[in-house]
């Protein structure tokens, strides 16, 4: 009998291309094929494990393009995932045409159902310089999805631009609201695009705030209330944003929480949690134990707040671990996780692709709660339902000025997206 799966897991977001069946890792309770526009047959199945160790998607697609940046994962929540695949439909030079379409993965669809993919409707947008509408694809690190209700979700893109001809600046905002059943209406779903003045001039980045969210500041929802974000900093005082430390520096993480007060007046509230040096994290752990190491990419537990993973980066060697700390009493919980052994020693693996993509893939792995919805002991339909359609949802955009090591304030356009459990 097969071990039960996760409750929630760690995703990679390396896509693992196998397009030879016999290298292609599938476990049947959660490999799930569609077609894409082209008229190809792709498959993707995820390995799961346990965190702090990351849980891979294979990808079989043997009529693909080749190239190794052509599927991407782009968010999840509940039991959904969103992929993302580029075909080629016009090889021509110089240009060509590549069509960029989106498909969610519905771990599940209904009980004793195997997971299913189907496509959403392709998003177009006019492009001026072919003079055509051409399929439109979204920041990868700019795209979010809620899940709500029975089988409905949320697809959202927020993007915000200087306009080349007023030179003010600008939000885009591109929203699909659409039913996870794969039995829709042709035409039913479509793309809503808005775009909305900013009252600002000055330097501008923006993010859609929720699960995977890739903050520094990062988010991660407590299931126990579903009114409350749990965010993490790891500052380091060598002014370095991404590197090895310097000698004799450290780095302090910090634990806040806000939380949703039910007051009309005043409806957030930030908490102050936990505050933890490197140098009390190395007086309580041996460097066998804990490297002396900058500690990244910080993921709270879904499951308990005062857990987080973090990322151990080998800078001379190329080296990729993942330790878990408890932020109640500042101890490393269990042994270290070796994800990449050594850049060296991995090129000549398997998982040769990982190791040369690792370094440009610097971002935090995406939470997901979706295998325990292939757990048919773990939640019952009803669960499932009131979790998904619970009755408070709210959506909250905030512009706020904070430091940023710039001359000028760096301006953060945020939106929240809560919803309870």
């Amino acid at each position: 009998m097969a071990a039960a799966l996760p409750k929630w897991v760690m995703l990679e977001r390396f896509i693992f291309r196998r397009d030879d069946p016999n290298s292609f890792c599938k476990d049947e309770r959660t490999s799930a094929s569609c077609t894409t526009c082209t008229g190809a047959r792709f498959e993707v199945s995820f390995v799961l494990a346990e965190p702090p160790t990351p849980s891979c998607i294979y990808l079989l697609w043997p009529e693909g393009p080749k190239d190794e940046e052509v599927c991407h994962l782009v968010a999840a929540h509940c039991d959904l995932v969103l992929l993302k695949l580029d075909s080629l439909v016009d090889e021509s030079m110089p240009f060509g045409e590549a069509r960029h379409e989106y498909f969610i993965y519905i771990a599940a669809p209904t009980f004793q159902v195997p997971p299913l993919l189907r496509p959403l409707p392709q998003c177009m947008d006019y492009d001026p310089d072919l003079e055509r509408p051409m399929t439109y694809a979204f920041p990868l690190r700019a795209v979010g999805l809620l899940c709500h209700g029975e089988d409905e979700f949320v697809v959202a893109s927020l993007d915000v631009f200087r306009c080349n001809i007023t030179l003010k600046m600008q939000a885009e905002l591109w929203v699909l609201r659409s039913s996870s059943s794969c039995c829709h209406d042709e035409g039913a779903e479509n793309w809503e695009k808005k775009r909305l003045p900013i009252l600002c001039t000055r330097r501008m980045t923006t993010t859609i705030c929720g699960p995977g969210s890739p903050m520094r500041w990062f988010p991660s929802r407590i299931p126990c209330s579903g009114s409350r974000l749990v965010f993490v900093d790891v500052a380091r005082p060598d002014g370095t944003g991404l590197g090895p430390m310097a000698p004799g520096t450290g780095f302090t993480m910090t634990f806040r929480t806000l939380k949703m007060t039910g007051n009309s007046i005043m409806p957030w509230e930030w908490m102050n949690d936990a505050v933890i040096t490197s140098a009390e994290l190395w007086a309580a752990n041996t460097s066998e134990h804990v490297p002396r190491k900058v500690m990244m990419l910080p993921l709270v537990s879904i499951d308990m707040p005062n857990i987080v993973h973090v990322v151990l980066y080998g800078w001379e060697t190329g080296s990729f671990s993942l330790v878990t700390i408890d932020s109640s009493d500042k101890q490393v919980l269990g042994s270290g996780v070796t994800y990449i052994k050594s850049s060296k020693e991995g090129l000549c693996t398997d998982d040769a692709d990982l190791v040369r993509a690792k370094p440009g893939f610097f971002s935090h792995f995406l939470p997901s709660e979706f295998p325990k919805f292939r757990n048919p002991n773990s939640i019952s339909a009803t669960q499932r339902f009131v979790r998904a359609n619970g009755r408070m949802m709210a959506v909250a955009g905030t512009v706020e000025s904070i430091s940023s090591g710039y001359n000028k304030p760096l301006i953060v356009v945020t939106v929240l997206i809560l919803s309870p459990v």
